[in-house]
């Protein structure tokens, strides 16, 4: 059949003026309701990407108020701003994952500037989002070179290691143990993420805030499930010293 061609990528161009973003919005919404929003805001599409929507006074948007405008910000949103997160991130992070980042974030930008912070604590502070899966998306955005963090080289960071030792730390008190044997959290993190398990001792010591280390017993747990235990076990030895407590 001669040349052919394959489409690796295809999207509606974002508006650039008043009779574009007309055409755009009669086909998500009504006429009317394009009509409303574009006579009070010509630049409603920017607006809603931009998450520039402090200014915005639903008595000007006949028949549009705070949940009508919902649903609408979020077609838009799904048309442009979402596709734009998984073209910069060349595909590492899924239209999916992107919503998510989006609703907790609210803006590209803010998207970004969590990233490029601290990444681990930007993927896994969202719901259902574990360390793995945030790790794999993390190596896969560094190994595609389309972004760079603040931290080079993540895979053998001490962020990455962070991260790895927080979460088995959580997976070891959702197995009912609140604290773990020091060999044997070593080992665990070296399973995930041998690449950066030279830099385990010393985030162990930088965050002696989140990480309590038991030198007597050469245990490891995280600080408020320590602080807890120890609260409870004060608390119950207190009333444990008043007779009257345990009077019925």
């Amino acid at each position: 059949h001669g040349y052919q061609y394959k489409v690796k990528d295809i999207r509606i161009e974002r508006p650039t003026g008043i009779e574009q973003s007309k055409n755009f919005l009669y086909e998500i919404i009504s006429k009317q309701q394009a009509d409303t929003l574009l006579e009070a805001y010509p630049n409603i599409i920017d607006k809603i990407i931009k998450n520039d929507l402090s200014d915005m006074d639903f008595n000007k948007t006949k028949g549009i108020k705070d949940a009508t405008f919902s649903k609408i910000k979020h077609k838009v949103i799904s048309n442009f701003a979402l596709i734009d997160i998984v073209d910069q991130f060349k595909g590492s992070i899924s239209l999916a994952m992107a919503n998510k980042l989006y609703n907790k974030y609210a803006s590209i930008q803010k998207i970004k500037s969590a990233l490029y912070e601290n990444p681990y604590k930007a993927l896994c502070d969202i719901s259902r989002i574990g360390f793995k899966t945030a790790d794999s998306i993390i190596l896969s955005i560094e190994s595609s070179d389309c972004f760079k963090f603040k931290t080079a080289n993540m895979i053998t960071s001490k962020d990455r290691m962070r991260a790895c030792l927080e979460f088995i730390l959580e997976e070891n008190e959702s197995s009912g143990n609140t604290k773990i044997d020091a060999v044997q959290l070593r080992k665990n993190c070296f399973k995930l993420t041998p690449e950066c398990i030279s830099a385990f001792m010393e985030v162990l010591k930088e965050n002696n805030d989140k990480i309590y280390i038991d030198n007597v017993d050469k245990t490891i747990s995280r600080t408020v499930a320590h602080d807890t235990e120890v609260y409870i076990a004060n608390v119950l030895k207190e009333l444990n010293n008043r007779q009257d407590a345990w009077n019925v």
